[in-house]
């Protein structure tokens, strides 16, 4: 299976909002050189359970407001290129960036080494859609936005050990640092998950 990786163009790829968000550029590292980092769980509507691989382009790990961890960005040819999931030749964006604001700190950070040090104010949470899937484990896909900024999908599963409990499946190239902020999230994908079963036509 080929590694991919999908470039974030200014104009085009992906749609910016107009407002100015909070998200810092906190921290960046090179990649690590472990090749097992490469494999991942299925992302988002990929299906049953089996490996995937991630397209990380060589790319580090970037730490967003001291929170939110972002493995495989990388800048390549004048542009911020985002790590992509592969499954059974798909090809899944699990994290898109939204705004023209983080788009270039993410650049100056990369190509002038240009971070914030100080950690930034805790993001801002809010559920963009959930969209049910077939399955019966993977019964949903969320899309957790962070200050308008970040948008990650998540998958919602059901608990074969609680049956009844739901629990939530990142990507395997991100992470939410501060547990606090993860509970929040994850609560809020839930609820976000159960409004939209009392209202399907709104999904």
């Amino acid at each position: 299976m080929i590694n991919k990786a999908a470039v974030v163009l200014l104009f085009a790829v992906f749609s910016f909002t107009v407002s100015a968000g909070a998200l810092e550029v906190t921290k960046s590292s090179p990649a690590a050189k472990d090749a097992s980092a490469d494999t991942v769980t299925p992302p988002p509507a990929s299906g049953p359970a089996g490996p995937a691989k991630v397209g990380q382009a060589g790319g580090g790990v970037i730490v967003f407001s001291g929170a939110l961890e972002v493995k495989g960005i990388s800048f390549q040819k004048n542009a911020v290129v985002m790590p992509v999931t592969e499954y059974k030749g798909r090809t899944y964006a699990d994290i898109k960036l939204l705004s023209k604001g983080l788009y270039a700190k993410i650049e100056a950070c990369l190509s002038k080494g240009v971070c914030k040090n100080a950690p930034g104010a805790e993001p801002k949470i809010s559920v963009a859609g959930v969209k049910t899937l077939q399955s019966k484990t993977r019964v949903a896909n969320a899309e957790a936005v962070f200050d308008g900024e970040l948008l990650v999908t998540a998958g919602v599963m059901n608990s074969s050990r609680e049956p009844g409990e739901l629990w939530i499946a990142w990507p395997e190239i991100f992470k939410i640092k501060n547990a606090a902020l993860k509970i929040k999230t994850e609560q809020l994908i839930k609820e976000a998950y159960a409004k939209t079963l009392k209202n399907p036509q709104k999904k």
